[in-house]
């Protein structure tokens, strides 16, 4: 679908939007409010986005994302080019000579996809724009903050600010890999030792560990050890990603939950459970210590891009909370709308 808003100015940019997660709309839909000029959001038909309501825009259907791109826009602004959208739109790009964004709405492995040719890469900092450049010199790299851990450091102890309208919320889709079911649970842990004794429901919630078995770019065995130790030690409950459905993640779940082991339901959105989270790569690590919670990492014998992933973004191991991020001064939507139509209207 085709959402369509005029602007005060003739410039236009076409925003491409993959799913309606609490990242997604916080990194590629915030900014609209800061916005002059015109803009079309190319969106999957039946998303939800309460930034896309009201008078002002205009809808229609479409065939091919490729085809939906105005003749007048001046740039395309997506998360990059790892999915559907995003790639077509970069395609446009390439083939017109149209301006090529891309805003960061993740935590970044050495599994991201590649940054389009020549694109203005706004990222959560310089750290991980020079990680994602990957030596590449025909990147203008922008270090502007996270507007999702902005919107969390805000409303530190009210509910999710991005929750409103959006099923689905929890984003633990966006932790789910492309194909889960064909990874999910490889490597079941059925040696793991978990004590039956639980913490009385009446005290401090106890930790939740974020299911990691479908990740692609970790071993699911490892994934399992470490959930598997870490709910032996530190007596808490899992939390599968919503990509864990494959034969073995179910055995998984239900050997933990044999041996003592809550198992919660998936899709439950971690930060509502106002518990201490647990993971190895979840971006919830960084959401809940915005918010003033306790989170950490725990993977034992990872390997060492995983280690350079906890050190770029200041996860800290079981003992220590991870801190809050640092906040840039300036709200990271109206940055990215100040840079996005600097650039545009220079060139419109």
């Amino acid at each position: 679908m085709l959402h369509s808003r005029d602007g005060e100015t003739s410039a236009r940019v076409v925003i491409g939007l993959e799913d309606a997660s609490p990242r997604s709309r916080a990194a590629l839909l915030a900014f609209l409010p800061y916005l002059r000029v015109g803009v079309d959001v190319i969106a999957p038909r039946g998303l939800i986005a309460p930034e896309l309501d009201g008078p002002a825009w205009r809808r229609r259907a479409f065939e091919s994302a490729r085809d939906a791109v105005p003749s007048d826009a001046a740039a395309v602004v997506t998360a990059g080019q790892g999915g559907p959208t995003g790639a077509a739109l970069h395609s446009v790009a390439e083939r017109r000579g149209l301006q090529s964004f891309v805003v960061q709405t993740d935590v970044l492995t050495p599994y991201a996809a590649p940054l389009p040719a020549e694109a203005t890469v706004l990222s959560w900092s310089a750290d991980d724009a020079d990680f994602w450049r990957s030596g590449r010199e025909d990147l203008t790299l922008l270090a502007v903050g996270s507007q999702r851990l902005w919107q969390l450091g805000h409303h530190s102890g009210e509910d999710d600010p991005a929750a409103d309208g959006a099923p689905g919320s929890a984003d633990t889709a966006s932790r789910a890999s492309a194909d889960p079911a064909s990874r999910a649970g490889e490597g079941a842990d059925p040696s793991a030792d978990v004590t039956e004794d639980r913490t009385d429901p009446t005290s401090v919630p106890s930790p939740v560990v974020l299911g990691q078995l479908s990740r692609i770019e970790l071993p699911s065995r490892l994934a399992a050890r470490a959930a598997s130790s870490f709910c032996r030690d530190g007596v808490a409950r899992y939390l599968p990603e919503a990509g864990e459905t494959g034969r073995l993640a179910r055995t998984q779940h239900r050997l933990w939950e044999r041996r003592g082991i809550e198992v919660l339901p998936a899709g439950t959105d971690p930060l509502t459970l106002r518990a201490p989270v647990v993971s190895i790569l979840a971006a919830e690590v960084l959401e809940v210590a915005a918010r003033g919670g306790e989170a950490w990492v725990h993977a034992p014998g990872a390997p060492g891009w995983v280690h350079e992933f906890w050190h770029r973004y200041g996860m800290r191991r079981h003992g220590t909370p991870t801190p809050a991020p640092a906040m840039p001064e300036e709200e990271p939507a109206a940055r990215i709308a100040r840079e996005v139509e600097n650039r545009v209207e220079g060139v419109a």
